[in-house]
């Protein structure tokens, strides 16, 4: 996470599963509520405000004794080349969304790149999950984005790629801070795509910049990039029903067995 409204939303949602937490299990405190969640983050490296937004998100648990009734195992991770190429468990969040960015840079020729993906719990706004390049200027404007007219927002409003050749020139954009941070550190083109499932739906956006002015990407390349976002989608689309549910599930099973520090 990036930039001090970001973590302020994220400390908000974190807060909010505490409370349906309290609510629903009995716990003491807040204190217990948090050591729940963090136990459960560790135990399967689920990101603690993925978490907590998925405790605000899901349905309720079903029975006390399984939170998912008839979910017994979950599908494969998608054949995706990029975990092939990178030699990455599908499980590991952070490896897959750094090695996607490599990629989506490397086969781009971007000088700078970043990759967003929506919150559910926070209406599908984008979340700056990884960056390359530029400065912390620009990250901090993108680190949480609602609307237009950053790029990856119109992306994900539009559910096709979007290109600006020049920053300057787009009237929205250059009055926008994340315009004025771009141009500041020099960055002049920008290409944006939605991560799209097959089903349509949008999980994020993958951005990639370019120092010098005009479109700059090959048939070629824009294949390429097409083809990778709709692996990080398709891979996204896994990791929520399986990895995050399989986190929800430890969470519910192990209700009664976190204590509050005053406790231990």
């Amino acid at each position: 996470m990036f930039g001090l409204r970001a973590k302020a939303r994220s400390s908000g949602l974190i807060g909010i599963a505490q409370g349906i937490l309290i609510e629903r299990y009995d716990l003491p405190d807040p204190p217990a509520a948090f050591a729940l969640l963090r136990e459960a983050s560790q135990n399967l490296n689920v990101p603690l405000r993925v978490l907590a937004s998925a405790v605000i998100t899901a349905p309720p648990p079903q029975t006390t004794r399984k939170w998912f009734t008839g979910r017994t195992t979950h599908a494969a991770p998608p054949a995706a080349a990029l975990l092939h190429t990178y030699g990455v468990d599908a499980s590991d969040r952070r490896r897959v969304l750094t090695s996607a960015l490599d990629e989506a840079v490397a086969l781009s020729d971007a000088d700078a790149g970043e990759l967003h993906l929506t919150d559910l719990a926070q209406d599908d706004a984008l979340v700056l999950e990884e960056h390359q390049g530029l400065d912390a200027p620009y990250w901090d404007q993108v680190s949480l984005v609602t609307e237009p007219p950053p790029v990856c927002a119109q992306a994900q409003r539009r559910g096709e790629a979007v290109t600006v050749v020049d920053v300057a020139e787009s009237p929205d954009l250059s009055a926008h801070p994340a315009g004025r941070a771009l141009l500041e550190a020099g960055s002049h083109a920008v290409h944006s795509r939605p991560l799209t499932t097959a089903d349509g739906r949008c999980t994020g956006t993958l951005t990639l910049h370019r120092d010098p002015t005009g479109a700059w990407l090959t048939g070629e390349q824009e294949r390429a990039l097409g083809t990778l976002a709709a692996e990080v989608a398709a891979w996204r689309s896994w990791y929520r029903r399986a990895v995050v549910l399989d986190a929800l599930e430890y969470l519910h099973q192990h209700r009664g067995t976190v204590l509050t520090q005053d406790e231990r």
